[in-house]
C-alpha cells in the first residue's frame, strides 16, 4: 500500500501517481483517509468488503474494458462494455457483505471513496 500519493495541491501529480498503478503486475494500492485506488486487469476478479457510506467506482484506463462477473453493486456491472472516458461507471454502491467484480478485457481503476 502506499500512502501519501493522493490529495495535495498538485493534480498533475495526483493523476501522474494514479496512472503508474497500471505500470507494475503486483497487487499495489494508493489509500488515503477518505479513499484507495487499484488497478484491476483483464483475467482478475476483484472482492471488496461492505463499508457503510462508501462509493465504489470503475474508471477505464484502455480503450474498451469488458466485465463478467458481477455481484453485490446496487447498478450491476456484468456483461457490459466500458470505453475510455466514459463515466457510467462512477458512484456505484455495494449492496451486500461483499461485492466481486470480473474484468474480462482492459484494464481499469478500482476506487473505493467515503461519501
Amino acid at each position: 500500500m502506499i500512502l501519501g500519493a493522493l490529495g495535495g495541491k498538485r493534480i498533475d501529480m495526483e493523476i501522474s501517481n494514479l496512472l503508474l498503478l497500471s505500470r507494475y503486475r503486483e497487487f499495489i494500492e494508493i489509500a488515503d483517509d477518505v479513499s484507495s485506488v487499484r488497478c484491476v486487469r483483464a483475467g482478475e476478479s476483484i472482492e471488496v468488503s461492505h463499508r457503510q457510506d462508501q462509493y465504489l467506482s470503475i474508471i477505464p484506463l484502455s480503450p474498451l474494458v469488458k466485465t463478467g462477473k458481477s455481484y453485490g453493486l446496487k447498478y450491476p456491472l456484468e456483461g457490459l462494455e466500458f470505453s475510455f472516458g466514459t463515466t457510467c461507471g462512477i458512484s456505484n454502491e455495494i449492496i451486500s457483505e461483499t461485492a466481486e467484480l470480473t474484468i474480462l478485457e482492459g484494464e481499469i481503476l478500482l476506487i473505493c471513496q467515503k461519501k
